[in-house]
This record gives structure tokens, sequence and C-alpha cells, in this order.
């Protein structure tokens, strides 16, 4: 999987507030590795459950 993008440029790219960060192959707009923070996640649906869920 890796092989195929030797040579290419690879970036680490973090999203959400540090809740994944990601490998990616610019020249093949491609995820090569990911990784959630699941501590950040935990904390981001908390926060939804608590202010943003249902109503009823």
């Amino acid at each position: 999987m890796l092989r195929q993008h030797v040579g290419h440029n690879l970036v680490c790219v973090m999203y959400g507030d540090e809740a994944n960060v990601a490998i990616e192959c610019e020249d093949c707009n491609e995820v090569l590795l990911d990784y959630d923070n699941e501590d950040v996640i935990k904390q981001g649906k908390k926060y939804y459950d608590e202010y943003e869920g249902d109503d009823e």
C-alpha cells in the first residue's frame, strides 16, 4: 500500500479539534494512515449530548 507512494508528496494533517491525525499523499489525494484521538471524540460527544442533543 505504501510502496506506490514512494517519492510522492506526503503530509501529516490534523482534523477537528485534534480529533484525528492523518498521513496523506498529496499526489494521489489519498489517506494512507489515520488515527482518532478517542479522548477528544468522547469530549465532543459529551458536549453534543449535553448541549445540542434532542429536546425530547
